[in-house]
């Protein structure tokens, strides 16, 4: 039998909990460019004493990796390395709005167009018009429909009016993304079994800080 490990991520940014970063195994193919891919031949089912590739991904305008720390740190031969800062990655992801007056986070930051921050991709089903990236670079929303409800309105009206804003829609979205590519170097096999039998499950403590600007 392998010995399989497997890797999560949970983070900590210190006292601030209005900010977030999203990690991830890297599991981009050979024809993405995946790192894993690459060197492994593989995405997953990981094996002891390989160099696990992950992304970060940051909202770069504001944060900053500080350090990293794994629940394998106290074993010899187990580290973290950098290897690229800057990563571009094209992320295609599914976004699924409940009403046309709704809004929706992606997963990751995106890059934004440099002139009109919009969004590519294409509707499935309904489609509920052009989308926005809002300037967290994260929300996505809706165009305001023309729908008004007034005082005047008695619960009828109300209702035949938001009726009409319950039509949910599918987006394929696709934008790009900023990312740093690190690794998790694991130990060996035999370093492994001082935490007894296979999987291992590994997690990934991401620790942020605010950048420090300079002042001139």
């Amino acid at each position: 039998m392998t010995d399989i490990i497997k890797t999560s991520f949970t983070f900590s940014l210190g006292g601030q909990t209005d900010y977030s970063l999203s990690a991830e195994v890297d599991i981009r193919s050979l024809h993405e460019g995946g790192d894993n891919a690459a060197r492994l031949g593989k995405t997953s089912h990981f094996e002891p004493g390989e160099s696990i590739a992950f992304l970060i991904y940051l909202p770069s305008e504001w944060l900053e990796v500080d350090y990293i720390k794994t629940s394998i740190d106290n074993i010899q031969q187990g580290s973290i390395s950098k290897d690229k800062d800057t990563l571009i990655t094209i992320t295609d992801e599914m976004l699924k709005f409940e009403t046309l007056a709704s809004t929706t986070t992606l997963s990751k930051y995106a890059v934004p167009d440099a002139i009109k921050k919009s969004l590519g991709g294409q509707w499935i089903g309904n489609d509920l018009g052009n989308l926005s990236l809002e300037d967290d670079l994260r929300t996505i929303k809706l165009p305001s429909p023309s729908i008004k409800i007034t005082s005047k309105d008695n619960d009828k009206e109300i209702y035949d009016k938001t009726k009409k804003l319950r039509v949910p829609g599918l987006f394929n979205a696709t934008y790009t993304t900023t990312a740093t590519l690190y690794k998790l170097n694991t130990p060996t096999q035999t370093m492994m079994k001082a935490f007894g039998k296979p999987p291992y499950p590994i997690s990934v403590i991401i620790y942020c800080k605010l950048k420090e600007y300079k002042r001139y």
